[in-house]
């Protein structure tokens, strides 16, 4: 038997700048040798100067800052309760149909389900005004 396409398995060898693998076929295939390689990257291009960073976290502050309590105490409950409903509404559904446990898993996605209502009530409230 011919080693073929079988002489050396192909070999990620890095990250390429659009997030592929970059595969690098080094073993003999059908009588030739070929290799696909790109650039290197260079992995401190993508991070910001300092400058930068710094200015950014002010203008978070700043933004952050501006707001009043009730509209940033709005945000946090409306932030919370969507991520307790998204939680507790796909663990009641996962317990109810893997598990069986229906009182357990149907009260739990009624909890998660009336969660997320009240989360899009606050941010219709705030929509409209």
């Amino acid at each position: 038997m011919s080693r073929g396409a079988f002489a050396t398995p192909p070999e990620i060898t890095g990250v390429a700048v659009d997030g592929r693998p970059v595969v690098e076929y080094g073993g003999r295939h059908n009588g030739h040798t070929s290799a696909a390689r790109t650039p290197d990257m260079d992995p401190f291009s993508m991070v910001a100067a300092e400058e930068e960073q710094d200015h950014a976290g002010a203008d978070l502050a700043e933004g952050v800052g501006s707001l009043d309590d009730g509209t940033f105490r709005d945000f946090i409950v409306a932030l919370l309760l969507a991520q307790g409903g998204l939680f507790a509404a796909s663990l009641g559904l996962m317990l109810w149909h893997f598990r069986g446990q229906g009182l357990l898993g149907g009260g739990l996605l009624a909890a998660g389900a009336v969660a997320l209502v009240v989360t899009a009530v606050i941010v219709v409230r705030y929509e409209r005004a």
